[in-house]
């Protein structure tokens, strides 16, 4: 409940009108009172406990609190962004954006990465030229994200009707607006020009199925996380197509490493190619260190032949032609164009979904072998292996741990005590991975929003305080043993249900579809919250003191949610997917109850008239 309220000021008060530092102030100031009010005695007694306070009194309500904020700004950036000189940042509901410069060049740094660059007026007007040509005569365009960098300013010289720009963040586009060139400010009263600020995917979701778009651009997203992954998988790729007209184009670009076409970048860019083609039957390649796809259902629509482009462009009614076409015979070298698709084509290139965003791992994988790390051929191994990775330690510490109880005997107590602690680390593990699961589809069918994550880990954990609250009542009654059964056996069920839940939330309507993932957030927190009194429970009843067995459970429960993040978001759910992921954890689920149930019904000792202990050790 605690975690509901924090997510909730959080979201609706601390991260709309306070910094990072003064939250953070007010959050020591609340955690010193409280060690104070907890130390007893006379007030003096308390003194170290009275130090965070004035601490964070100071820091929330000082007004040297800006400068502090601005020096831990400066400090940071110069350690992510050597060489570029710090212009303005803010911290808003989507993340951390800075405005830096170097020389005469302004960049748009969004949560350490630089997002967008400006002004750059030779590549802006070669990227409008071969976009335009690609879907020569188009009136209607859709591009996400980008202004700043002037590409929408320079297609709306082109004969369009109408564009449609989607940028996610308000408030850093008005932080970065007073730095916009002139032709991007001139830009925003132009009456064919319609800015919305939305989230990507939600504006698609929410889109009617008449409205149809000539060409659609992604060139701001990068698929290096799960949240700018959702603009790479086959079913956002889906739903563009639907709302591109007969003859529409899409295109997007990722990093290609023009010198360096090996197995890494095969395999990562070779997966959105790979994405591309299972939606759109032709796709047009220009190679180079940043690779660009554009793709159509129509035959002949997009096309990788200079001349033709060179054809359409010089044919588009312009009141200048500021791009010297003769350009697009350097840009589009038929034997750079025919080794890059060889290249791409022979990866094996996944299928990149919402459901298994395998692109993003790839990303990982290529980034740790421009790095040299020596990860790179372990992730690869691992890849290959499908789920046994992750089961199978689990299942042979649990075998061996059984075959020695049943060799060697064991204290019936004292296998229930620790069979009890191993299950809370599972559970731990099996909880924050299912929210993980949860989020990931939510950000896919709702949309990415930094304020809505805090609610949604609050409700999850408020689900977690309700289901203790009724595991408690549980274990106070005479079969806890049974009791935990029958709920570790209702969470494996839950997470293979969990699959199919969040599919049909995604194809539920959009009006309704928010508010079915905070329930089905409340709902994973109570289920495997239930489970975890009866795990305490188990874990010190025979030692009649719980600091010590509770401590140890604790730290049982939290290493296994470390651990569950950790592996869940890094490797499972990019692996093996969702449904992987569910039935992966719905077999831990099972696996970890086997020495509870052991630790009640088995003998303690197994009679034997003669020899001696062999297996595997006497005493392993």
């Amino acid at each position: 409940l605690g975690a509901l309220a924090g997510g909730a000021v959080f979201t609706f008060v601390l991260i709309q009108w306070m910094g990072v530092v003064q939250t953070l102030g007010l959050v020591t100031l609340a955690l010193g009172w409280t060690a104070w009010s907890l130390s007893g005695g006379p007030w003096w007694r308390g003194w170290a406990a009275l130090m965070p306070v004035g601490i964070g009194l100071a820091v929330a309500v000082s007004p040297a609190t800006p400068a502090l904020e601005r020096w831990l700004e400066e400090l940071r950036f110069s350690s992510l962004q050597p060489g570029m000189e710090l212009l303005d940042a803010v911290d808003t509901r989507y993340g951390h954006v800075a405005l830096a410069r170097i020389g005469e060049q302004i960049s748009v740094v969004g949560d350490g990465q630089v997002r967008e660059s400006f002004p750059l007026r030779r590549e802006v007007q070669q990227q409008a030229a071969y976009f335009y040509s690609q879907a020569a005569g188009g009136k209607r365009a859709l591009l996400f994200g980008g202004f700043a960098g002037g590409l929408p300013a320079e297609l709306l010289r082109y004969p369009l009707e109408r564009m449609e720009v989607v940028e996610e963040d308000r408030v850093a586009f008005d932080r970065v607006r007073p730095f916009m060139t002139p032709e991007a400010e001139q830009a925003l009263d132009d009456p064919r020009l319609r800015l919305t600020f939305l989230d990507g995917r939600r504006f698609v979701n929410r889109l009617p199925s008449d409205q149809l778009y000539d060409l659609v651009l992604v060139l701001n997203a990068a698929p290096s996380s799960a949240s700018s992954n959702r603009y790479f998988t086959r079913d956002f790729y889906l739903q563009v197509r639907e709302h591109l007209s007969s003859d529409g184009v899409f295109c997007t670009q990722v990093s290609g490493a023009s010198n360096y076409l090996g197995r890494e970048v095969g395999g990562y860019a070779g997966s959105v190619y790979r994405t591309l083609q299972d939606v759109f039957p032709h796709v047009a390649i220009v190679p180079g260190d940043v690779q660009i796809f554009c793709a159509s259902s129509t035959p002949g629509r997009v096309s990788e032949e200079a001349v033709t482009l060179e054809r359409r462009y010089l044919a588009t009614p312009l009141d200048e032609h500021r791009f010297p076409a003769a350009t697009f015979y350097s840009l589009l070298s038929a034997e750079e164009i025919d080794y890059a698709r060889g290249r791409l084509e022979a990866a094996t290139g996944e299928v990149n979904t919402d459901e298994r965003p395998v692109t993003y791992y790839l990303n990982m994988v290529l980034w740790g072998k421009f790095s040299a790390s020596g990860f790179v051929d372990w992730l690869e191994r691992l890849r290959g292996m499908g789920p046994w990775p992750y089961l199978l330690p689990a299942c042979l510490f649990v075998a061996l741990w059984l075959l020695r109880a049943g060799f060697e005997g064991f204290r019936r107590p004292v296998m229930q005590r620790q069979g009890a602690t191993f299950l809370l680390g599972i559970l731990g593990l099996i909880a924050m991975a299912a929210q993980l699961a949860v989020l990931f589809s939510y950000q896919s069918h709702v949309g990415f929003m930094f304020e809505r994550v805090a609610v949604l880990n609050g409700l999850f954990m408020a689900g977690l305080a309700l289901g203790a609250g009724l595991g408690r009542n549980l274990a106070l009654k005479r079969r806890p043993v049974t009791a935990l059964t029958v709920v570790m056996i209702l969470v494996a069920g839950g997470l293979l249900a969990l699959p199919a839940a969040m599919t049909q939330l995604g194809a539920g309507a959009s009006s309704w579809q928010e508010a079915g993932y905070l329930i089905l957030a409340l709902m994973v927190g109570l289920l495997t919250g239930t489970a975890f009194p009866l795990g305490f429970h188990l874990a010190h009843a025979d030692l009649g003191e719980i600091v010590h067995s509770g401590g140890i459970a604790q730290a049982a429960d939290n290493l296994g949610g470390a651990v569950g993040g950790l592996i869940a978001g890094a490797l499972m759910v990019p692996l093996l997917g969702v449904d992987g992921t569910c039935r992966v954890l719905a077999v831990l689920s099972l696996v970890c109850l086997l020495p509870l149930l052991s630790a009640r019904l088995a003998p303690e000792s197994v009679a034997r008239d003669r020899g001696f202990v062999s297996f595997p050790w006497p005493r392993l």
